[in-house]
C-alpha cells in the first residue's frame, strides 16, 4: 500500500496520513460487504503486518536513490525455482489455476523478495495472506461494484495524490469519469465502434501513402547525411525497412477480438460486475494465449479511439489513431499543403524519433542494441549537445532559461520532420509554400497566460512558438521563399543552424 517501504519499519508523518486514508477506505468498504468493524480493524492489521514482513526485503527510496529498488531480474529453471520455493506452490497456481503452460524457464523480477515468500509460507501467516488478498482484491475492483464503492476508490487516489477530498454529488456528478473507467476494460470493442463511425478506408488509405512519402523521404536524409559512415547508414536503413505502419487502425480486429466474453446486459438483470468479471477472465485468457507465442510487432499498443500520433522505439513502430486524424489535424478535404503541415509534419516527427538522442538506441527489430560505429555516435552525440546549447542560449523572458539537454528529442523531431516534408514538397509541381508555411505555423498558434508559460518550461518539448520559427531558421526553403536574408531577424547563417539531420 505505502509507497516507500521503508515506511514499514517506521511511519513518518506522509506514511502515518498513507495509512489513515487506506484504513479509512477499506473500514468502510469491509463494512458495506457485511463486516463488523472489529472485524475490518483485523483485516487491515494483518494485512498491514504482512505488507511490512515483505517489504523488510526492500530498499529504502532514500538511500537507493528512487522510490522502488529491487534485484536485476533473474530467469530461473524449472527445477531451480522448484528448488527455491519448496513452501510456494508456485508451480501449480501457475498452471493449475492461472492455466499457464510449463515453461524451460521463469523470469523472476525479484529474487530476494521469492526468497522472503517462501520463508513467511507458513500456515501460522495464513491469515495475514488471506486478508492481504482480500484487500487487495476490494482495491482493484471497487471501482466496479457499484456507485458508493466508486465514489469511495476515487476519493482514496486523490486523498492519496493531493491530501484533499473529492467531493461527489449523484445528481450533478459527470458521469463520463466512471464511463471512461469502463471503456478502458472494453477499449478494443470501443475502438471498433469508434472507427466504424469515424473513419473510413479512403483516408487511411491517403494516410498510408503520406507515411510511405515520408518514409522515402527519410531515406534520402539518411543518404544526406555526412556525420555516419556506410556502416551506420545501413543501420539506419534497415530501421526504416522494419518500422510497422500502424495507421488509423488495425488491418485486421480478430487479434483484438472480445467475442468470447460474454454477460447479460443491465436490461436482462446483468450487473457491471458480471461484466467485469468477464472481461477480467478474458484478459488474463488472452496473456496466457501469449506466453509461448513469439513476439508480434504489428500488434497494437495504441488504441485507435485515442486522441494520439506516436512512435515506440521497443517495437520500432509507428502508430497514427484514428481520433487523432480528425480536424483539425486532418479533413478529407485539406489540400495537399495542409496535409503536410498538419499530419504529415505530425507523421514525419513520430518516425523522426526512430533517430533521436532516445530511439537511436534501438536498432530495427526494437531491441536496446548498438548499430553506430563508436566514431559515428561520436559525431552524433556532438549534433545534439550543439541542439541543446542552440536552445540553453535562448530565454523566454528576461531572467528566465531553458533546458537545452531536455529538449534534444522532441527539437530533433522537430527540425527532422520539417526537413522530410520540405524535401516533398520539392517534388511536387506547383506547391503552394506560402499556404504551406501559414498552416505549419497555425498548427502550433496558442494563447497562454504567464502560469501557462512557466509550466511548459518543464515540458520535454520546445515551447510552441519555438516549433515554428527555431524549425524554419534551419533551411534554405523557408528563408529563400520569403527573401530573409542577413540582418532580418529570422535567418540564421548556415554554420549556426542545428539540425542533426
Amino acid at each position: 500500500m505505502i509507497r516507500d517501504p521503508a515506511e514499514y519499519i517506521e511511519l513518518t508523518a506522509d506514511g502515518k496520513a498513507q495509512k489513515e486514508t487506506y484504513q479509512a477506505f477499506f473500514g468502510r468498504m469491509l463494512e458495506m460487504l457485511g463486516y463488523s468493524e472489529k472485524e475490518a480493524k483485523q483485516k487491515f492489521d494483518n494485512c498491514f503486518a504482512w505488507e511490512t514482513m515483505l517489504n523488510s526485503v526492500l530498499a529504502d527510496k532514500a538511500e537507493s536513490g528512487s522510490e522502488l529498488t529491487t534485484e536485476a531480474d533473474t530467469y530461473y529453471t524449472r527445477d531451480e525455482l522448484l528448488a527455491a520455493t519448496p513452501n510456494i506452490p508456485i508451480l501449480q497456481t501457475l498452471e493449475k489455476a492461472d492455466g499457464y503452460p510449463v515453461m524451460d524457464r521463469y523470469l523472476i523480477p525479484a529474487p530476494a523478495v521469492m526468497e522472503k515468500l517462501n520463508a513467511l509460507y507458513t500456515e501460522e501467516n495464513l491469515p495475514l495472506m488471506r486478508d492481504y488478498l482480500i484487500l487487495h482484491g476490494i482495491y482493484e475492483n471497487a471501482e466496479a461494484l457499484d456507485w458508493e464503492s466508486y465514489t469511495l476508490i476515487c476519493d482514496c487516489q486523490e486523498m492519496l495524490s493531493s491530501g484533499s477530498h473529492y467531493e461527489f454529488d449523484k445528481e450533478t456528478y459527470d458521469e463520463s469519469l466512471v464511463y471512461d473507467d469502463v471503456i478502458l476494460r472494453v477499449a478494443w470493442p470501443v475502438s471498433k465502434l469508434y472507427v466504424e463511425k469515424h473513419a473510413n478506408p479512403e483516408d487511411k488509405a491517403r494516410l498510408s501513402k503520406l507515411v510511405e512519402e515520408i518514409i522515402a523521404a527519410y531515406y534520402g536524409i539518411i543518404a544526406d547525411a555526412d556525420f555516419i559512415s556506410d556502416e551506420t547508414r545501413a543501420g539506419a536503413y534497415a530501421k526504416l525497412d522494419n518500422m510497422t505502419r500502424n495507421v488509423l487502425y488495425p488491418d485486421s480486429w480478430d487479434p483484438y477480438s472480445f467475442a468470447d466474453v460474454n454477460f447479460a446486459s443491465k436490461e436482462e438483470d446483468g450487473s457491471l460486475w458480471e461484466a467485469w468479471r468477464a472481461i477480467k477472465k478474458h484478459e488474463h485468457d488472452q496473456e496466457v494465449s501469449a506466453v509461448t507465442m513469439p513476439f508480434d510487432r504489428t500488434i497494437w499498443d495504441s488504441l485507435p479511439f485515442r486522441g494520439g500520433c506516436s512512435y515506440t522505439p521497443s517495437v520500432n513502430g509507428i502508430f497514427i489513431n484514428a481520433a487523432f486524424a480528425q480536424d483539425p489535424n486532418y479533413r478529407p478535404d485539406m489540400s495537399d499543403e495542409e496535409l503536410y503541415a498538419y499530419m504529415g509534419a505530425a507523421i514525419a516527427h513520430e518516425i523522426s524519433h526512430a533517430f533521436d538522442a532516445e530511439g537511436a538506441k534501438y536498432d530495427k527489430d526494437g531491441n536496446l542494441i548498438n548499430w553506430w560505429t563508436e566514431k559515428d555516435y561520436a559525431a552524433f552525440k556532438e549534433k545534439n549537445e550543439k541542439l541543446a546549447a542552440y536552445f540553453n542560449a535562448m530565454h523566454p523572458w528576461e531572467g528566465q532559461d531553458f533546458n537545452g539537454e531536455a529538449l534534444i528529442g522532441e527539437a530533433c523531431s522537430d527540425m527532422a520532420a520539417l526537413k522530410c516534408i520540405l524535401r516533398i514538397a520539392a517534388e511536387k509541381e506547383n506547391f503552394d509554400y506560402d499556404k504551406f508555411f501559414r498552416a505549419y505555423a497555425d498548427r502550433c498558434a496558442v494563447k497562454e497566460t504567464l502560469a501557462m508559460a512557466m509550466a511548459r518550461l518543464e515540458d520535454e518539448h520546445p515551447m510552441n512558438y519555438l516549433r515554428v520559427n527555431a524549425n524554419l531558421q534551419q533551411y534554405d526553403g523557408f528563408l529563400n521563399f520569403y527573401g530573409i536574408t542577413e540582418g532580418d531577424k529570422m535567418y540564421l547563417a548556415p554554420e549556426g543552424r542545428v539540425a542533426i539531420w
